[in-house]
């Protein structure tokens, strides 16, 4: 695998703890002080609520986050650091260009509490920044692009193709705004 992808699994995160036999659910570091996942996975959070993410690679890693906003139509959750503290590593990302683009998925295998590689291609657009790819994967694994872009985020997975909310998207639904507008193109 080549470093820039074995680079990227650094910005993993999940809200459950290391020694948790809970799902894993995927949660993407994507800026210094924000991240995103699959609103399905944390129902539960309540915008404006504290919790903890724990790195995927280095357990020993704790990030406290609050909640920054949620858009469960587009089954997006937002969250942001307290207290000024910095994400140690996160995914820059592009602008979508176009489709029949090749993509490397980065998710979280389940029972091994590990990253899991998958590979896939964008079909078409569905609506808007909503991209469709195939094959199947789990909601809120990361898409990635051949130079280590993050391209968006898998919001649904249903007959062996995915939605893909793009990063145009899930930044443009920031209560803060765009924190990248220097992204490139894919």
């Amino acid at each position: 695998m080549a470093d820039i992808f074995k680079i990227s699994e650094n910005a993993l995160f999940t809200t459950t703890k290391p020694n948790g036999s809970h799902q894993q659910d995927c949660v993407i570091a994507v800026h210094e002080r924000l991240a995103v996942s699959n609103f399905s996975d944390h129902l539960t959070f309540q915008p404006g609520t504290e919790h903890t993410l724990y790195n995927l690679i280095d357990p020993s890693i704790e990030i406290k986050v609050v909640v920054e906003g949620t858009t469960p139509d587009k089954q997006i959750i937002h969250f942001k650091t307290c207290d000024d503290k910095e994400f140690p590593y996160f995914l820059r990302s592009a602008v979508p260009s176009g489709t029949k683009k090749p993509y490397n998925l980065l998710g979280i295998h389940q029972e091994k509490r590990i990253p899991q590689w998958s590979v896939g291609d964008i079909l078409r657009r569905a609506v808007g920044e909503i991209l469709v790819g195939s094959p199947a994967g789990s909601p809120g694994s990361a898409v990635i692009d051949k130079s280590g872009y993050l391209m968006g985020m898998i919001i649904k997975s249903e007959n062996n193709e995915v939605l893909i909310a793009s990063t145009v998207l899930i930044y443009g639904l920031l209560p803060t705004g765009d924190p990248d507008p220097d992204r490139v193109s894919f």
